[in-house]
């Protein structure tokens, strides 16, 4: 439901996609799918909402019934929070472990497995892994991690334990590892970067003209 009105498949054909895929990972006490038998001269009703094609309902504490009719449904806004947290759920079955020296794919999610950090975009990661192609494509010199490393799981750890960087608060984090990431030999700071979808990417902060000569080297 938008707005108070029942919308039609054919003019939000995502939403009913969405619900058909997300239908499994939505919990009993979520929401329920009721089958609607329409006859001539018969419509469900609902109390200021009503339509031959469908309406929600309420079933005991803040259960929505979706109940499906001729070609539409409405959905409560319970059902569209549940199904936004049904959609994180299935974005992170496509979420792939990697360990420290696997070559990253040239798109995706990855992760290190640190609790609670976000997920890694693998394609934006790679710049920064020597051996990468998106590393080898790029026009500018790109800090790299140590001895070809993804630097995933460091990236995660630097997100959840770091600062955020001065005048970028929300979206640049920084953190001093005490350990050394750089492909430099030198470099233990990472900055960290998020981006609009809640993903991140990170890299050793290896100053630039150390980063120019390192460059001139290969």
């Amino acid at each position: 439901m938008k707005n108070g009105k029942i919308v039609s498949p054919k003019a939000h054909p995502n939403l009913y996609n969405q619900l058909e895929k997300c239908k499994d990972y939505l919990g009993k006490d979520q929401y329920k799918v009721e089958k609607v038998k329409i006859t001539r001269n018969e419509m469900p009703l609902a109390p200021g909402i009503g339509g031959i094609l469908g309406n929600v309902g309420k079933i005991g504490k803040g259960i929505d019934i979706i109940r499906q009719g001729i070609g539409a449904v409405t959905v409560g806004k319970s059902a569209i929070e549940a199904i936004n947290s049904a959609r994180s759920v299935e974005a992170s079955k496509r979420v792939r472990a990697v360990n420290p020296k696997d070559l990253l794919a040239q798109q995706g999610l990855v992760t290190g497995e640190v609790e609670g950090a976000p997920p890694v975009d693998a394609g934006k990661q790679g710049k920064h892994q020597e051996g990468h192609r998106n590393n080898e494509q790029s026009t500018e010199d790109k800090s790299t991690w140590i001895d070809g490393e993804n630097g995933v799981a460091d990236t995660q750890e630097a997100w959840e334990k770091g600062r955020w960087a001065d005048g970028r608060e929300g979206t640049v984090k920084e953190y001093e590892s005490d350990r050394v990431v750089g492909s430099d030999g030198v470099t233990t700071e990472i900055v960290v970067h998020i981006d609009g979808k809640g993903n991140i990417h990170g890299y050793p902060k290896i100053p630039k003209e150390v980063r120019r000569k390192l460059n001139e080297l290969k």
